[in-house]
């Protein structure tokens, strides 16, 4: 089945069309324990960084901003998996405020990510977010849909 992830994935990407597989319903959470004070570690961070996001702490909580973080995940063909979290800024201000970051490399378990005990940046509000391999049996459907 990876076969058809890799051929659909260069079909679409020579016709310019987005992946049809990434759908809300294609994400799923990566279990993290608490405390939600997670960061991404070593094969995510820096090297598979797609994009990075920020916004003021008091215009989202911890599920609306992995939403917005998840919709912009959508926007990249390559995007496997984001992750969101809360942290103090480490320049200034010194004020909390939301960043997210959308990742290729293929879906994300816990061993990807790592704990911040960090007191200066204290991290919270930790969520990621992993794309399913798992064929549902309508992903050839989907893409041929797509491709009409």
């Amino acid at each position: 089945m990876k076969l058809l992830y890799l051929l659909s994935g260069a079909l679409l990407s020579m016709t310019g069309m987005s992946y049809p597989f990434l759908s809300a319903d294609n994400f799923s959470p990566v279990p993290l324990p608490p405390p939600e004070n997670w960061l991404a570690g070593p094969r995510l961070f820096p090297q598979n960084v797609i994009a990075g996001f920020h916004a003021d702490y008091d215009k989202y909580n911890a599920k609306s901003w992995s939403e917005y973080v998840e919709k912009k995940c959508k926007e990249f063909h390559a995007c496997t998996s984001t992750h969101s979290f809360s942290a103090i800024n480490s320049g200034t201000p010194k004020d909390r405020y939301w960043f997210g970051y959308v990742f290729r490399g293929g879906p994300t378990t816990p061993d990807d990510y790592q704990r911040s005990w960090d007191p200066q940046s204290a991290v919270k509000d930790s969520i990621a977010l992993t794309i399913n391999e798992e064929d549902d049996g309508n992903n050839i459907m989907r893409l041929q849909t797509e491709l009409k």
